[in-house]
């Protein structure tokens, strides 16, 4: 039996993270930025628990932690990501942006790991108020909400994606990344 495999350059992943790029520049570097010119807001906005030592992140750093390659912060505090499920537009803009996969490959990504014992993915919320209240009790928490639902709450702070663009487009992953 043939398996299809998309041959990618790994340039949606860095045409993607350009495109955040401009965006979080035209909108003050922050990862909620004010209408860009032709109106349109940013569809997802990353949060962490504000005793999170964090304040800002590259797409590559991001990539891994929703992947599950990097696994801790610089103080050893396990990362803990979250996001809504993956039918929301805000997390499907945030997964072939910054993590650079479609939500299908994400998926079977995550899909294959968890079958092999290598993780269970991302925890995943029916709502913003309930991803808020994760990262809200999580001290490692990082998580992808919609941008219109999130307000200052103690025990949260919005992340920036850092200007720092990857210097090599990625790959399509190996079949040892997969498994």
């Amino acid at each position: 039996m043939r398996s299809k495999r998309r041959s990618s350059s790994g340039s949606d992943r860095t045409v993607g993270c350009l495109v955040l790029l401009c965006f979080l520049c035209l909108a003050g570097s922050s990862a909620r930025g004010e209408p860009e010119a032709g109106g349109r807001e940013p569809t997802y906005l990353l949060i962490v628990n504000a005793a999170t030592d964090v304040q800002e992140m590259s797409c590559d750093d991001l990539a891994e932690a929703f992947l599950g390659k990097r696994t801790l912060w610089e103080d050893d505090t396990r990362i803990a990501p979250a996001m809504l499920r993956d039918r929301d537009e805000a997390t499907r803009e945030f997964i072939e942006a910054v993590v650079g996969r479609t939500v299908r490959q994400f998926r079977a990504y995550w899909r294959k790991r968890l079958f092999a014992g290598r993780g269970s993915g991302p925890k995943t919320f029916r709502s913003s108020e309930q991803v808020i209240e994760f990262v809200k009790d999580h001290s490692g928490a990082v998580a992808v909400i919609r941008a219109d639902d999130y307000v200052e709450t103690d025990g949260t702070k919005p992340l920036t994606i850092s200007e720092e663009v990857p210097a090599e487009p990625a790959q399509a992953p190996t079949r040892d990344e997969m498994e």
